[in-house]
């Protein structure tokens, strides 16, 4: 059979849905994304939105990708045969229900539990891998009781990439689980014994590969899994420590009742109001809403955290899930907090992720007996996350962790996606300094044109957000792995004109290189002490001279002779 997919390798972050759905939204096309044009509609507005960055896509194919997984999710309403089953349903590629609470949902906890709702109802054909004819085979389900037999048979309930390639996405329901946890305990037995383990690998996929029809490369298996990963993560179920997928600790309540339950329909037409309307989860019945609300006080008070929960006596659905999410929010951010003051024991973690982003996110950064790689399609994201965590271990942030960055994070604080559009990917705020944050891998010419508004309005952005009494500087900070000279002239002028008031002004920006930013942040955490003052000053010092230089060039060598005057005073 053909790998399954819960989305596609267009759309490689599930929640990126939501940003996609709001755009449409906004946008008035709703209805109206089918055919060339509206294909090309489409991809204007998530260009326009920041959901997607916009290079050469001559078909258009980039808006069909997304309308596609709006659909498979029943986030918009999908194109039937039959007509009059469509007049039932409603009009094509609108907004239904569960999209718009998909919208509406505000908090992580609720955007998640809204994302999982959709997967759970999404059905497969064993046949085609779609589910326009709603299928009854779910790859959530499948997922789920894979994990549960493997540690019925006493392994390590997890899946890494190549074994969730080469065994779990090349099987359905028509396969026991318990089956393929065999094949997966027989796989990790003989990888133990294996004299070349990358190898024993390759061998493994390039198996799995050649069993199946039609024929699909190897590298097209990781990536589907890659994919199936991050849309998995999505849900807030899941885990993904050191590479491997595995349920939640604080979800395996809810993982388990999802596991015993099954996707059933009687037609294509149900199976559609289904999943337009939002699917039911077991946490829809009372007793389990309540045993895991009384989980969550107990991981809340296992933390410290005082918890004073206000429920009427005969607390409704709505009540439960509004308190769910709000003692997962609280624990969330103290957990985050504590993530956040940890960062300067993981200097070297960070510095090795540095160290790949310098080449864009390619190749491995051995640390101790582990291997650090950046996950395929991912780069974007990695790269901002690894500089939020440098501020995080340089410390003496004023705004806590979560409110630096405008990326989301899954349970083990890694990145679900990159930052949306219309804001800086991090500000960063210290008592006498702000910096917003912008961070990118396009080093060509492209670079500017992409890059050169948005940054100086997002600047701008920050500096008039400010309250009026709020005196600190606000200074923006671009990194990329090679900074092209057309983008240093822009950023060197710093021109702006507010598009609101039409106002002139001018915005204080510093490019930097990765190389650059991660040996300035080596520099101020040297030793395990934490001088944030040193990038501060660098910032400060390159900007106070940028009248001085003349052209883009000048500029971007006195850049270089800051960066390194900082490193020798360390």
């Amino acid at each position: 059979m053909k790998p399954w997919q819960l989305g596609n390798t267009s759309v490689r972050s599930g929640l990126r849905t939501r940003d996609a759905l709001i755009a449409l939204d906004q946008s008035g096309l709703a209805g109206g994304i089918r055919g060339r044009d509206g294909d090309v509609g489409f991809r204007r507005v998530l260009g326009e939105a920041g959901v997607v960055v916009l290079g050469e896509d001559k078909d258009a194919s980039v808006g069909r990708k997304f309308r596609h997984a709006l659909v498979r999710l029943g986030f918009i309403y999908p194109l039937l045969v039959d007509s009059n089953q469509q007049s039932l349903l409603g009009q094509p590629d609108v907004i239904t229900p569960a999209g718009r609470r998909f919208i509406d949902a505000q908090s992580t906890e609720a955007i998640q539990e809204s994302f999982l709702r959709a997967i759970s109802g999404v059905g497969l054909s064993i046949l085609s891998n779609e589910n326009v004819d709603g299928g009854h085979f779910s790859p959530l389900r499948h997922v789920l009781r894979v994990l549960d037999s493997l540690l019925a048979i006493g392994l390590e309930p997890s899946l890494t990439r190549i074994e969730f390639a080469a065994f779990v996405q090349i099987s359905d329901s028509r396969t026991d689980p318990r089956l393929i946890a065999a094949d997966i305990g027989r796989f990790r037995s003989g990888r133990l014994k294996a004299i070349s383990r990358k190898r024993y690998d390759t061998e493994a996929l390039d198996r799995a590969v050649n069993s199946q029809e039609p024929f699909i490369r190897p590298a097209t298996h990781l990536d589907y899994s890659d994919m199936n990963f991050r849309w998995l993560r999505g849900t807030g179920l899941f885990s993904q420590n050191s590479g491997a997928l595995s349920i939640a600790p604080q979800k395996q309540r809810t993982a388990t009742a999802i596991a015993a339950t099954n996707l059933l329909h009687q037609s294509d037409l149900e199976y559609w109001e289904k999943l337009a309307t939002g699917p039911s989860l077991p946490l829809d019945d009372m007793d389990l809403g309540s045993q895991v609300l009384n989980d969550l006080l107990l991981q809340a008070r296992n933390r410290g955290i005082e918890v004073e929960l206000e429920l009427r006596s005969n607390p409704s659905f709505a009540d439960l899930r509004n308190a769910r999410h709000d003692l997962e929010a609280r624990i969330s951010e103290f957990d985050e907090t504590a993530f956040g003051r940890g960062q300067l024991a993981h200097i070297e973690e960070i510095s090795g992720y540095l160290s790949l982003m310098e080449n864009g996110g390619k190749g491995h950064f051995s640390l101790a007996n582990s291997e650090i790689r950046v996950p395929r399609g991912e780069a974007p994201a990695y790269l901002e996350w690894c500089i939020w965590r440098a501020f995080l271990a340089m410390n003496h942030l004023k705004n806590s962790p979560s409110a630096a960055r405008r990326f989301r994070i899954d349970r083990d604080f890694r990145p679900l996606d990159h930052a949306p559009g219309g804001g800086a990917d991090l500000v960063i705020e210290f008592d006498d300094l702000i910096i917003a944050v912008e961070a990118t891998l396009l080093t060509s010419g492209r670079q500017e044109a992409a890059e050169g508004y948005p940054v100086r309005q997002h600047v701008h952005s920050v500096r008039r957000a400010q309250q009026p009494d709020d005196l600190r500087q606000v200074v923006g900070l671009f990194v990329a792995p090679q900074l092209n000279l057309n983008t240093i002239l822009t950023f060197q002028r710093g021109e702006f004109i507010d598009p609101d008031t039409e106002e002139e002004t001018r915005v204080a920006i510093v490019p930097l290189t990765v190389e650059q930013f991660h040996r300035v942040f080596l520099a101020a955490t040297r030793d395990g002490v934490q001088d944030v003052e040193k990038l501060k000053d660098v910032l400060r010092e390159i900007l106070s001279a940028r009248d001085d230089y003349k052209g883009a060039k000048s500029w971007l060598d006195l850049i270089a002779q800051r960066v390194q005057v900082a490193i020798n005073n360390s």
